[in-house]
């Protein structure tokens, strides 16, 4: 008869079945079964790897002596905008992700990411205004290009970019005089005064003109 013997690292890390005395030639099946926080790795024999598999089945000829090694294992989730970055690694898109450590005590550590990306958001537009054009109680009497950041329902940036042409109104004023009435756009003036029309220019905003209006009254004798 030969022993098979096997013991498990970190010690509480699992459990091992089919080790025992077994006859020459015959064969001998181990299976380590990884306790709840725990991944089974491998199957070491004198600081050799015999075998990544949880169940290791082999001909007995002689006494061995394995260890089936496990790894901890832990997870964690974490949400982050455009990038996260983990151990001096960077990640730009959602899914999962596993890194590899070792214990203070010189085991295995596998830690699993369960990364959720929510993208900045880039939006522009662009608008016509008369004068001046508000946005976000922002008050514009240029054109040009002007940016607003806000806030994304996921705590993200989304920046919009206005892309801004002001058409200004136009005022403009004029002198007359005429004999006893005025006649301007098919409206008769026969008083002196000032006089307002307002029309629209090409682009659609105000033009307001002003006559300044002097009548002289033909006289009769």
């Amino acid at each position: 008869y030969y022993d098979i013997t096997a013991t498990v690292n970190p010690i509480d890390a699992g459990i091992i079945e089919g080790i025992g005395e077994y006859t020459a030639g015959s064969e001998a099946t181990l299976i380590a079964t990884a306790n709840e926080g725990f991944l089974f790795r491998n199957w070491i024999e004198n600081g050799n790897i015999v075998s990544t598999s949880e169940t290791y089945s082999f001909e007995v000829v002689s006494d061995r002596t394995l260890v089936a090694n496990f790894a901890i294992t832990t997870e964690f989730d974490a949400v982050a905008c455009d990038e996260y970055t983990w151990n001096d690694v960077t990640y730009t898109e959602s899914g999962e992700y596993v890194q590899e450590f070792e214990t203070i005590h010189g085991c295995d550590s596998i830690v699993t990411l369960h990364l959720t990306i929510n993208n900045s958001v880039t939006n522009e537009f662009d608008a016509i205004a008369c004068d001046e054009y508000i946005w976000n109680d922002v008050a514009y009497t240029e054109s040009g290009d002007y940016v607003q950041e806000f806030e994304t329902i996921h705590g993200c940036d989304s920046i919009v970019t206005l892309h801004l042409t002001i058409n200004n109104s136009v005022i403009s004023e004029f002198d007359a005089v005429a004999c006893d009435e005025y006649t301007w756009n098919e409206e008769t003036y026969t008083e002196s005064g000032d006089y307002v029309q307002e029309f629209e220019t090409i682009h659609g905003c105000d033009s307001i003109v002003t006559l300044h209006l002097t009548i002289n009254n033909s006289v009769t004798n």
